[in-house]
């Protein structure tokens, strides 16, 4: 059985602003990850998700400091494997959320992609006569060793009357 390594991967999105108010738009690699949520702390936010590939995040609530403003969570298909990106292709970022949906200007975008590697892994089942790893990455080396069973014994002196 062939799975990916990440069954839930984020990507997460840096500001340099402090403003209270963001729109960015994100798109992905649908046929290699389905968007699952975004996680927002100290702010209230909206998703639009509808259309798959593509996730439009509003976040808005009190001024933050500089820095991790979310993080989107991804999980991985089960036929996914080499590499998926993620890419922010549009960002608003204002004082007022009026602004931001009518007439606040572009954000720069630095950074804007993220590529996230893809490994595939195969589980594993051994007899119980070997031991080993259960899973192991594809191409990689496995190696298994056979269980060395040790019996419990004492030593106690035995005398035999000639």
């Amino acid at each position: 059985m062939t799975k990916a390594v990440f069954h839930g991967l984020s990507s997460k999105v840096i500001v340099s602003s402090s403003q209270p108010f963001l729109a960015m738009v994100f798109t992905y690699d649908a046929d290699k990850l389905t968007y699952v949520s975004v996680d927002v702390p100290d702010s209230n936010c909206s998703v639009d998700a509808a259309t798959a590939g593509r996730v439009h995040v509003q976040a808005y609530g009190e001024a933050k400091n500089l820095g991790e403003a979310f993080t989107l969570n991804f999980t991985v298909k089960t036929t996914a494997t080499g590499a998926a990106t993620v890419t922010a292709t549009s960002a608003k970022i204002d004082k007022s959320a009026n602004a931001v949906a009518k007439d606040a200007p572009e954000a720069k975008l630095l950074d804007a992609e993220t590529m996230l590697t893809i490994k595939a892994v195969h589980s594993v089942t051994l007899p119980n006569i070997f031991e080993g790893k259960t899973t192991v990455e594809d191409g990689a080396d496995y190696t298994f060793s056979r269980r060395i069973r040790t019996r419990a014994t004492t030593n106690t002196p035995t005398s035999r009357r000639r």
